[in-house]
């Protein structure tokens, strides 16, 4: 969890301080037709937050840690296989010309329903 959530929070933050250093739009935003990045101001505050925080109760045996740790599995294994869904669905209408990021959502998705089963398996009631 702490490695997705600082990876993903590394790469929104590297398109903020693009934009601050050079005064270029990312091309990320030009591409979507967007005036701001409103996937990177929800996965920062919520995504990267909860999912560090969550791996650092999970570290500490805490029981919010688990609860915490579940429910962000879900929710990124779920999120990340519609990503992977939409990026096969822009490729195949023509709405976009790669296909390239299935190969970061697919391990991701993957490395999160597998963290899910281990940790549903080892919890103790």
């Amino acid at each position: 969890m702490a490695i997705v959530a600082l990876l993903l929070g590394a790469f929104h933050i590297s398109l903020a301080l693009e934009y601050i250093f050079t005064g270029e739009v990312p091309e990320l935003l030009i591409r979507l037709e967007q005036s701001t990045n409103i996937v990177s101001a929800l996965d920062l505050s919520l995504t990267v937050s909860l999912g560090l925080l969550g791996a650092v109760w999970l570290w500490k045996r805490r029981p919010w840690g688990y609860v915490l740790a579940v429910i962000w599995n879900v929710k990124s294994a779920v999120y990340l296989t519609a990503l992977s869904a939409a990026t096969v669905n822009g490729f195949r209408t023509g709405a976009s010309d790669s296909i390239i990021e299935l190969t970061l959502w697919g391990p991701i998705a993957l490395g999160c329903l597998i963290s899910l089963v281990f940790l549903l398996k080892n919890m103790r009631v």
